[in-house]
């Protein structure tokens, strides 16, 4: 605002609606809160920022508990097809952060559930379709606590659309069994059609498309992240009036800022021009007024002080409540566990006393319990033809992958058999060459060293022709390691030279034709190996998969075959048997017995624990009254 005056100073404490700053002049000021800042932070503020709740809002406001457990309910309605309109007539939205939407039928019975991220999608992992509203919301609060999405003081928002005039009171059965909420409180909204609509375009649900829009219509700004709905809870609790157990947003009537900050401004712009005798008279009247504010700010300070006091006990008790409801969950589970345990020895019983039954149904006629076992053992064997016949399928699916590379496997060896070819005649004329000149340079060799042994001739050249005699040991060195062509500046060397040298040549171009063949050859062997090693892994994995499906026959055919030997022994071997079956099946049943001892003791332990979480939210919500009462 053009002029106005704006002040520093630092953060020394945040409170629910305001803020304790501590200005340059070292005086104390409280203003409005803000989100997004610290404790010994610095800040400016103007005039309109200060805050005066305290003179617009009651104690009994300002006293109520932040920790308070909320569930903040919202009853969404979503824009349904034709086939899904037929059967839902209302829809509610649960909104935790994540959000569902629940549509129901006339009875309060779940229809389906539609969720607007996969998070929300993948914490609906129980049967909900045809289960009571009431039920299916207790799931929804026990999966989004145990999953960490709700705490005891965080808001779960619900609010309603009635799709169809027959849709029924849904508050009034939530509210008559609410045990849903875990003791926690809920927020409500009621949805009007084109809200409904226009949640439908902003791809939200309803409630939490009625509660962005309910504060942006009252002028509050929330931050939309993860912490939207709880940080919009902490701004509207003081303000919040329980009606049947919920607390309608709707009924909220706050203060208007604005007009507060207008009416200030408008006192000061019409102040008379002060006199003498006004300065006599204010100075008195002002010493009345300040011991006036000395005794409020002693009863706020008191209260407030109070007010800290019962706020400390009643975040203690929080972690109490939430501990026991925690605890409640433990116990939960372990019952779930001796619950699946009991199903396993239950089958395990079921099992052996049909296996028994068998046994028992005659002793006598023990060789008709011996055909009946074979009689299965047929079958199965008949079953397992059928196996060995899909393994067959396999193999030869395998062997026409294979053969349909046998033109190509014949090509790899005519390959190699050319370039063998070559090879093997590029080196035979090398050869042939290498030995003729060889021979050529050991003659000159031979006629050097005769020259060098004469006397005369080295008292003439002392150390001559010793550059012939090395370039030509070199050229054999050359020769023998097939390294490169001969070279020489002696013209009496050149034809046996150049005869080589074209032996050479025409050697490296066959031994390069040779390579070029091998290369292919390998080439085209790779592709192969490729499809034959295709052709095994589908061939074992399809044998691996028939095999898994048949193991229980093959199973079953092992204990057929066990229980035949045996019963052929002797009817006295048969009550032994017998007697095995009937230990085995006790030794289950006193295991059950045993579990369900255990899962009685569980059960009790999680009443138990149930109960306490009661008593301690009780406690919880009495500590709150009391502050409310204030």
């Amino acid at each position: 605002m053009w002029g106005e005056i704006m002040n520093k100073g630092i953060i020394t404490k945040i409170e629910r609606k305001f803020m304790i700053v501590k200005t340059e002049e070292n005086n104390i000021e409280r203003i409005k809160f803000r989100s997004q800042v610290n404790v010994g932070e610095t800040i400016e503020f103007s005039k309109k920022d200060i805050y005066k709740g305290f003179s617009n809002i009651s104690y009994r406001q300002i006293g109520t508990s932040v920790s308070m457990f909320i569930i903040l309910v919202v009853v969404s309605a979503l824009f349904l097809n034709q086939n899904t309109e037929a059967e839902s007539i209302a829809e509610i939205s649960y909104d935790v952060n994540p959000g569902f939407s629940i549509f129901i039928d006339e009875d309060l019975n779940v229809l389906k559930i539609e969720t607007m991220t996969d998070t929300s999608q993948a914490l609906l992992d129980f049967k909900y379709k045809g289960q009571p509203l009431s039920t299916v919301f207790n799931r929804l609060t026990e999966t989004v606590i145990k999953n960490g999405y709700l705490n005891p003081e965080d808001p779960i928002l619900i609010g309603y659309y009635p799709i169809s005039d027959l849709a029924p009171d849904v508050f009034n059965q939530l509210v008559s069994d609410s045990n849903w909420a875990m003791g926690n409180v809920v927020l409500t909204f009621e949805i009007t059609k084109e809200e409904y609509e226009a949640a439908q375009k902003a791809s939200l649900t309803i409630g939490r498309y009625k509660l962005k829009n309910w504060l942006a219509n009252h002028h509050i700004e929330i931050t939309e992240d993860n912490d939207f709905i709880k940080n919009a809870y902490k701004v509207l609790e003081p303000y919040l009036e329980k009606v049947d157990d919920f607390y309608p947003i709707d009924h909220i009537e706050l203060i208007n800022d604005e007009e507060e900050v207008t009416e200030t401004y408008t006192e000061e712009e019409n102040e008379a021009p002060i006199t003498d005798e006004a300065v006599i008279e204010d100075a008195s009247d002002e010493e009345a007024s300040e011991e006036v504010v000395d005794e409020v700010a002693e009863d706020t300070s008191a209260h407030e002080a109070a007010l800290a006091a019962q706020q400390e006990k009643i975040s203690t008790q929080k972690y109490v409540v939430k501990d026991a409801y925690q605890e409640y969950l433990k116990e939960k589970d372990v019952c779930q566990d001796y619950e699946s345990k009991m199903a396993i020895e239950e089958s395990a019983i079921e099992s052996e006393t049909k296996d028994l039954n068998i046994l028992q149904k005659n002793e006598t006629e023990y060789y008709e319990i011996i055909g009946a076992y074979e009689a299965e053992r047929v079958d199965i064997l008949t079953t397992l033809e059928v196996r060995d016949q899909e393994i067959s399928v396999a193999q030869n699916e395998k062997q026409a992958a294979i053969d349909q590379t046998s033109s190509e496997q014949q090509q790899v060896k005519d390959l190699k058999s050319e370039a063998s070819r070559i090879s093997s005649a590029a080196s035979s004329a090398l050869n042939q060459q290498a030995e003729i000149t060889k021979q050529e340079i050991n003659d000159w060799l031979n006629y050097y060293n005769g020259l060098i042994g004469s006397q005369e001739i080295l008292d003439v050249l002392p150390g001559a022709f010793e550059e012939e005699i090395a370039s030509l040991n070199n050229m054999i060195t050359i020769i023998n390691q097939k390294s490169g062509t001969l070279s020489s500046a002696n013209e009496n060397f050149t034809s046996f030279i150049n005869a080589y040298n074209s032996a050479y040549s025409l050697y490296k171009s066959r031994m390069a034709t040779s390579n070029n063949l091998y290369d292919q050859a390998s080439s085209l062997q790779s592709e192969i190996d490729k499809v034959i090693s295709a052709a095994e892994a589908t061939y074992n994995q399809v044998v691996l998969e028939i095999n898994e499906k048949y193991d229980v026959y093959i199973n079953r055919l092992a204990v057929i075959d066990q229980n035949i030997e045996v019963s052929k022994e002797t009817p006295e071997r048969l009550k032994t048997l017998i007697a095995e079956f009937k230990n085995r099946i006790k030794t289950h049943e006193d295991l059950l017995n045993e579990l369900k001892d255990l899962y009685a003791q569980a059960i009790n332990r999680k009443n138990n624990a149930y109960t306490f979480y009661l008593q301690q939210l009780e406690i919880l919500n009495n500590l709150e009254n009391e502050v409310i009462d204030e």
